[in-house]
């Protein structure tokens, strides 16, 4: 179990990292696009776990935008159902 956490640590940290990569090339920088965030954590899960074309995300978000305290957990929990799920 200890060993799976640190193997899934990276994906956490990289689903925070794009949050603060999207707010810093953003000329917002008090929120997040979320379906552009969430298509680009989709799409480093996909290429980070060599799935190609293995499985097929279909990814239909409504504009969204939220701020940094909202984004990252949310992210978070993204990144722990995505990586569930595959």
């Amino acid at each position: 179990m200890a060993l799976s956490a640190i193997k899934n640590s990276p994906h956490r940290i990289h689903s925070m990292s794009l949050i603060h990569q999207k707010l810093y090339n953003s000329e917002n920088i008090s929120t997040i696009n979320m379906p552009n965030y969430i298509k680009e954590l989709v799409e480093y899960l996909r290429e980070s776990f060599s799935l190609e074309q293995r499985i097929h995300f279909d990814v239909k978000i409504d504009p969204l935008e939220l701020d940094v305290a909202h984004a990252v957990p949310l992210g978070l929990i993204l990144n722990e159902a995505i990586t569930n799920s595959i």
